[in-house]
């Protein structure tokens, strides 16, 4: 009896691609009625969504499922996921040990466990996903079937955001009450909002291969959200997705020369045309602008740590920044929180992993302020399109 038990866990909980397929719209689906539901208190009632356990018994659920899967799949599961893991968790470890200058069992769990540990959770969590996604018979025919009623989520949403856009309510804003341009329907998270409809137009395109109405309304849903972020992806994928021509291309390469030696005037020019963001520039300058502020993140952790005595083990093991603190720039943020030992890991791995650049783009739009890598969902979008169908392409 117990082994039957056991058998049928294995079967169709921990080892099954049935199961994490409604995991992951479990996590996705909890993620944007979430964020829907703060947006609608927050403009129609000036309230704060209130604390609610739901998050925490979710992604607990979830994680002791991943754990447990992981055991059971461990044999099989690709040994740079292991390694990459393994190593920043080594990282941190050492890193809460250094940080530690007289040990203090006290000290040492508060910043490893509620800190760095916590983060290190939180950053690992898709990745955990990922190993175990990829070794699950029929994954890939999961993986088509959520993007293809995710792109449907997003064609409906779509529709709020032109209504959103032609009778300017703020509850279709994309920073509602705030004075900024842009319209995200009744999503809210922007980095969420951009990833998702990023990814479904490069699945869109890769899958039929013309600009249909469905291309037309994921893009210009990218365009009305009015971030930057949407819009770099969106040129992106033009270019490199949508686009073959190799002289287009060098265009785009010579226009980022341009934008380099001219600025500060391209910068002004454009940021005149949004008084939001003419503020910004007014105040913080062209920098300030194209980085939306994060370039003074950065000054600002760095300043802190000049006169510190563990700078060179902070350069190797990170700790320049401690959880909350993040300047929402991938490559930057793993650095701070890793260290250069956890940064040329993570390079390496999607350098080995990601088969080209199409699929490299969340990752370079990250790198700028997309924050794919600090929302658990977006990452889980990401690792499932990346799984599912870059295999494909290469058969």
């Amino acid at each position: 009896m117990l082994q039957r038990l056991i058998h049928n866990a294995r079967v169709n909980v921990f080892e099954s691609a049935r199961f994490y397929y409604w995991v992951l719209w479990t996590v996705v689906g909890y993620s944007i009625l979430n964020q829907s539901t703060r947006k609608f208190l927050w403009v129609m009632f000036d309230k704060q969504y209130p604390p609610n356990p739901a998050g925490v018994i979710i992604y607990s659920l979830t994680g002791a499922a991943l754990i447990i899967s992981f055991l059971m799949l461990l044999k099989v599961i690709r040994k740079d996921l292991v390694f990459y893991m393994g190593l920043l968790a080594f990282v941190i470890l050492i890193q809460s040990l250094i940080l530690t200058t007289t040990f203090d069992w006290w000290y040492f769990s508060d910043f490893f466990i509620n800190n760095n540990g916590f983060y290190l959770l939180k950053y690992l969590f898709p990745f955990l996903f990922l190993s175990i996604w990829m070794e699950l018979n029929k994954s890939e025919r999961y993986g088509f079937s959520f993007f293809f009623y995710l792109k449907k989520l997003l064609v409906f949403n779509a529709c709020l955001i032109y209504v959103g856009a032609v009778f300017s309510l703020s509850l279709f804003e994309s920073y509602p009450l705030s004075g900024r341009w842009g319209y995200s329907g009744i999503l809210w998270s922007g980095g969420m909002n951009n990833i998702m409809y990023a990814i479904c137009l490069i699945h869109h395109w890769s899958t039929l291969k013309k600009l249909d109405w469905e291309f037309f309304v994921l893009s210009s849903s990218l365009i009305l959200m009015g971030q930057k972020s949407a819009l770099l992806y969106l040129l992106l994928i033009i270019i490199f997705v949508v686009n073959k021509r190799v002289i287009i291309k060098k265009i785009f390469l010579a226009s980022i020369l341009l934008l380099i030696v001219h600025f500060n005037r391209i910068i002004s020019f454009f940021s005149s045309f949004d008084s939001f963001w003419n503020s910004v520039y007014e105040k913080h300058g062209a920098l300030g602008v194209f980085l939306s502020l994060r370039n003074e993140n950065i000054e600002n952790i760095l300043s802190q740590q000049f006169t510190n005595e563990n700078i060179i083990s902070k350069f190797l093991f990170g700790g320049f920044a401690t959880f909350p603190d993040r300047v929402e720039m991938y490559p930057i943020d793993v650095f701070f929180y890793f260290g250069a030992v956890g940064l040329i890991a993570t390079v390496i791995f999607y350098a080995r992993w990601i088969p080209k650049f199409t699929y490299a783009i969340p990752v370079v739009v990250a790198s700028f302020g997309g924050q794919l890598y600090d929302i658990i969902p977006a990452m889980l979008v990401f690792f499932v399109w990346i799984s599912s169908f870059s295999v494909k392409e290469q058969i």
